[in-house]
């Protein structure tokens, strides 16, 4: 429903892209629910104003707003992208022997009992798996696993990635 988000059209497919994610801005701008993450003490000091959109088709089209040069730490947002990393590596079938694909209901960041069966974390997108999926990045064409990682986020962000050494020592 565009009307909540200020567009009221008669054919919601007369909105831009750009158009879309504005009004979204708009929106959600000034939402002050909730807090930045603390369990990391150096994360708690990000700006509660720092807020943007960006989206890019798979044309490489994008499309943004909001304050979108400012550096975020990725945190748990890395996890399907280094899935992916290893999923290429070693295929489906190797990955499944060692990392499942079933829900936990846990926390994101939770190292949960492994399944009693198979002994495998039950997915990547919970630390013990993100954990296991790690220890299998290995050294590639010449580069060892970060700077493969690294490659990997420059590739998606369109620009060189670093380590923030504040979040890593906090």
């Amino acid at each position: 429903n565009l009307r909540k988000f200020g567009l009221s059209p008669k054919d919601p497919m007369s909105f831009s892209t750009q158009e879309i994610i504005n009004a979204l801005h708009k929106t959600y701008l000034l939402l002050r629910e909730g807090e930045p993450a603390s369990y990391i003490p150096e994360l708690a000091k990000a700006n509660k104003d720092d807020f943007a959109i960006v989206i890019t088709t798979i044309e490489g089209e994008s499309f943004s707003v909001g304050n979108t040069e400012t550096l975020f730490s990725l945190q748990s947002t890395s996890k399907p992208f280094t899935y992916g990393m290893v999923l290429e590596d070693y295929g489906r079938e190797y990955i499944l022997s060692k990392i499942g694909v079933e829900p936990t209901g846990e926390a994101f960041n939770s190292i949960v009992e492994l399944e009693k069966r198979t002994h495998r974390p039950y997915n990547p997108m919970i630390n013990s798996g993100a954990i296991v999926v790690s220890s299998l990045i290995k050294e590639k064409n010449g580069l060892n696993g970060l700077e493969r990682i690294k490659n990997l986020f420059k590739r998606y962000v369109w620009h060189e990635v670093g380590i923030d050494e504040k979040v890593f020592l906090s």
